[in-house]
């Protein structure tokens, strides 16, 4: 086995390939490609590494995964820093995930623009634990999680 290792640190590829970069486009194409997604995991990469949108594809999508790459980005930098979530933080991330994609939904019980984090005033529920529309119920449920 340890042949093996010393063959490939010979060969240098982690001088060429930045695993870690490449590990969060991955991550970022596979989660658009979720949500809806039409770019391929190379016309991710493209776009990701050198910002070219692929040819025939709505702009939409190159929009989502370049949000979703920069908010990825922003989260794990969060939780290196090892700083506590809370309920702005939370709302950042949202922001940024549909920062150039998001729009107004309107409910009965006001208008939230996505694009700007905001909160849905209704319950959301997560596995067993439900999400209430206040800041204050946010944080609770949130410091339930941990």
């Amino acid at each position: 086995m340890e042949q093996y290792i010393e063959e490939y640190q010979a060969l240098g590829i982690e001088k060429i390939i930045n695993y870690k970069e490449f590990s969060l486009m991955t991550i970022t194409a596979h989660s658009t490609k979720i949500e809806g997604s039409t770019l391929t995991l190379n016309e991710a990469v493209l776009l990701l590494d050198s910002g070219i949108t692929p040819k025939g594809k709505p702009l939409h999508d190159s929009l989502v995964v370049d949000d979703h790459h920069e908010a990825l980005k922003f989260t794990l930098g969060y939780a290196e820093g090892g700083r506590d979530l809370n309920p702005d933080t939370i709302k950042r991330i949202n922001g940024m995930v549909l920062k150039r994609t998001g729009g107004v939904v309107r409910t009965v019980l006001g208008d939230v623009r996505k694009e700007k984090g905001e909160i849905r005033k209704t319950s959301v529920r997560v596995h067993e634990r439900i999400f209430g529309h206040s800041e204050r119920e946010l944080t609770v449920s949130w410091r339930s999680l941990k």
